[in-house]
C-alpha cells in the first residue's frame, strides 16, 4: 500500500513482469537505492503502533456494538 509503504518502497503494476524485474534488478544492483528504500521504511515503520491500531480498532467495534 502506498500510504503505507510511501517512499520506503518501490511499486510496479502487479501484470507487468518486466517492471517487477526492473524493479528487482536496481534494488540488487544499487546499494544507495537499497540504503535510501531501507532508511525511509524504517521512518515510515515509526509512524505505527500495533497498540495504537488495537485501541482504534476496538474504539470501533466498540461504537458499532454498543447499544444505542
Amino acid at each position: 500500500l502506498r500510504e503505507v509503504a510511501g517512499s520506503g518502497a518501490l511499486f510496479f503494476s502487479s501484470d507487468d513482469d518486466a517492471e517487477l524485474c526492473s524493479a528487482m534488478r536496481m534494488v540488487a544492483s544499487n546499494s544507495s537505492k537499497r540504503r535510501e528504500l531501507s532508511e525511509s521504511a524504517l521512518l515510515n515503520a515509526a509512524q505505527y503502533s500495533w497498540h495504537t491500531a488495537a485501541e482504534e480498532l476496538l474504539a470501533v467495534v466498540e461504537s458499532v456494538s454498543s447499544p444505542k
